[in-house]
Parts: C-alpha cells; structure tokens; sequence
C-alpha cells in the first residue's frame, strides 16, 4: 500500500475543466473506469484517489478526505494538511461529500468486476465504506494470498529445456524475478 498518497498530486492548471494531473503528466478524470480486474487495480486505484483529492468541498478540502485509509495518516501531520486530516467524518458537509463521492465510485466500477460490491451499500450509499470493501477485496489478505499462490504457481510449471526464438534463457530468469517480486 502506497503510504501518504494524498501528498504525491502535483496540481497544474489544466485547458479542459474538470480534469487534475498526477506525477507522470497524465490528465485525471472520472471517467476512467475501473474494469475490476486485480492487474489494474493499483493503477486505477491511484486514479481514483489523486481525482477524489482534486475534487474540493465547499470548505476547500479535498473530498478524498472520505477514502482516506488511517493507516495512511502521517505523523506528525504537517501544518500545510491539517484541516485534512481534521476534517470530521460526520455533519451535512460529510454526507453531502460523502453522497457526491459515492455516485463517483459507482460511476467508476459501474461496467466492471467491482460493480458486485456496491450492492451491499446501495441503501446506505455509504462511500467510505464501499472504498473499504473494494481496498479490502482487491488488496487484503486473500487478495495477497491469490496473487502468492499464482506465482509460486508459475514458477513450479515454468521449465526452461533449450533456447528457442519465443523463450530464451533470459525471459525465463525474468519470469521467475517478476513471480518472485509477486511473492514478496
């Protein structure tokens, strides 16, 4: 898990509205769905987050406030990110972030795997909680598990018995670097 995400968006003035910038350059919109696909997880993931974070409240804070994981909260808080962090997760400003974040989220997983998890909290529309379910389903325990069975997997089935056009000493070491990575 990338640690103090909500640090890493660099913000510059963009010509279309409605669109922030992450690190690489590339544009931030909210129209960049989520195809609920565990390999493109992180990546969207941190689109999401650096979106939610361009997107201010009526106070001036980042409505990523409400996704925001505690494990993620740095300390000390530095002065500059206060109001932040200190943002309460309750009041009419919460639930009215809360409800524009929601429809977000749902707008982004709508056509994709993840749609099944936002059944559980469409009476509610509760999107701190869907973005808990989703970092849970995607980057939990299981999730962990699944990916460490699938490269211990490939790297017992992987066999190199000779060099060939298609499979070379080479791609088989990288196989079995990238699966190690995997691992651990």
């Amino acid at each position: 898990m990338q640690a103090n995400w909500c640090y890493k968006v660099t913000h510059k003035k963009s010509n279309k509205e409605g669109q922030a910038r992450a690190e690489s350059g590339k544009a931030i919109s909210e129209h960049q769905p989520f195809n609920g696909k565990h390999k493109d997880r992180p990546k969207s993931r941190r689109f999401m987050e650096a979106y939610q974070y361009k997107e201010k409240n009526a106070n001036g804070v980042p409505r990523s406030y409400i996704i925001c994981i505690d494990g993620d909260k740095p300390d000390p808080i530095p002065t500059e990110n206060q109001d932040f962090w200190e943002t309460p997760l309750n009041g009419d400003q919460f639930h009215y972030d809360n409800k524009e974040v929601y429809q977000t989220l749902l707008a982004w997983i709508n056509d994709g795997l993840a749609a099944t998890y936002a059944m559980n909290h469409k009476t509610t529309l509760n999107s701190r909680s869907l973005w808990l379910d989703l970092v849970n389903a995607y980057e939990g325990e299981d999730a962990k598990q699944l990916a460490i069975s699938a490269a211990q997997n490939t790297i017992a089935t992987t066999y190199f018995t000779h060099e060939s056009m298609n499979f070379t000493f080479t791609d088989y070491c990288n196989k079995h670097m990238a699966t190690n990575n995997d691992c651990y």
